[in-house]
């Protein structure tokens, strides 16, 4: 459950095809069947042993402060979440996750989505760095982004985990406050919330 003491900021929660929210008990179905797809299950947190559905609430929140699902905004469907999770208030980081739908990967919703989750958490948490863990074959998704530097690679772990039978790197990726508030990504994307923001007036 989020619980952050901090003054907010207004910030866009929405893009021309997304909007993301807090989730709702309604949509853990939802976000059960996302995660069972068999790449998901191999994440730290199931190592390839998921629960059942009515262990699965108390799982999904633990040690966690906040969960975004992403909406398609033409069709309303949850196209993936994002977690924050692992947050150490003192040292100023957490870690954070993202799922995306399996027959949605292509679409690029997610990432999408990760951009308004991250601007949300900078926006809404004292956080400065939040990290997180990507398997090799998620890697494409973020590749321009590290090589462009608005994301940090700061290491790999070779053949750490195995997915599929097949032993597979892990990567940390770091995102700063200071860093993404640069990124032209978000920038363009404040400007198209705000250029439809007027047409809506």
């Amino acid at each position: 459950m989020t619980h952050f003491t901090f003054s907010a900021r207004q910030i866009p929660m929405e893009s021309s095809r997304i909007r993301i929210r807090h989730v709702e008990p309604k949509d853990y179905e939802r976000l059960y069947e996302i995660e069972r797809d068999q790449t998901t299950l191999h994440t730290w947190r199931y190592r390839g042993k998921f629960p059942d559905f009515k262990d699965y609430e108390a799982i999904l929140w633990k040690q966690t402060r906040a969960i975004l699902v992403v909406e398609s905004q033409k069709t309303g469907e949850i196209v993936g979440y994002h977690h924050l999770h692992d947050v150490v208030d003192r040292a100023g980081h957490g870690w954070f996750s993202v799922y995306s739908a399996p027959d949605k990967r292509s679409t690029g919703l997610a990432m999408e989505g990760y951009v308004l989750f991250v601007d949300w958490v900078f926006a809404n948490t004292p956080l400065r760095w939040i990290y997180a863990y990507v398997f090799s074959h998620n890697w494409p998704s973020f590749d321009s982004s590290v090589r462009k530097g608005h994301i940090l690679h700061v290491g790999s772990m070779k053949e750490r985990l195995r997915v599929d039978g097949e032993l597979t790197d892990v990567h940390v990726l770091a995102a700063s406050r200071e860093l993404f508030e640069k990124w032209p990504l978000r920038i363009r994307m404040h400007k198209g919330h705000a250029r439809r923001s007027e047409q809506q007036t």
